[in-house]
């Protein structure tokens, strides 16, 4: 849920940072930029699946290779002047270095036991699941 917030959030980012460089972009192509540019990092993730490998290098590893993709994928999805088009690529890969950083830091004070109460909201909800 929370990837998906994230991948949301910086669609309307990248959305409004192209208005600043005099392009006409619409959420669908932020979404669609942001989302397909965030599929190494999602794959990369299931490394989290192995005790052994750690959050941060499999982190690290997914979003390197999301800013290399977003370098082909927001010129092509977003369709920038040419002239503004690296500077839409920094920006956005930026964005979501910062914010899937962020997200990373809150997923690890929660594996490591830093919020006790929201452990047990989440066991709590979890227990009552029907399966």
């Amino acid at each position: 849920m929370a990837t998906l917030l994230i991948i949301a959030i910086n669609a309307a980012l990248a959305k409004s940072v192209g208005s600043t460089f005099h392009g006409r972009h619409t959420f669908t192509q932020g979404f669609t930029a942001v989302s397909y540019g965030l599929a190494p990092l999602l794959l990369c993730r299931l490394l989290n699946a192995f005790s052994d490998v750690n959050p941060w290098l499999s982190w690290a590893v997914g979003i390197l290779l999301s800013i290399a993709l977003l370098y082909h994928g927001v010129p092509l999805v977003m369709d920038p002047d040419p002239a503004h088009a690296f500077g839409l690529y920094m920006i956005t890969s930026l964005m979501l270095f910062m914010t899937t950083g962020m997200l990373e830091v809150v997923t690890a004070f929660y594996l490591h036991g830093n919020f006790p109460k929201l452990e047990h909201a989440i066991t709590s909800l979890a227990a009552r699941l029907p399966f």
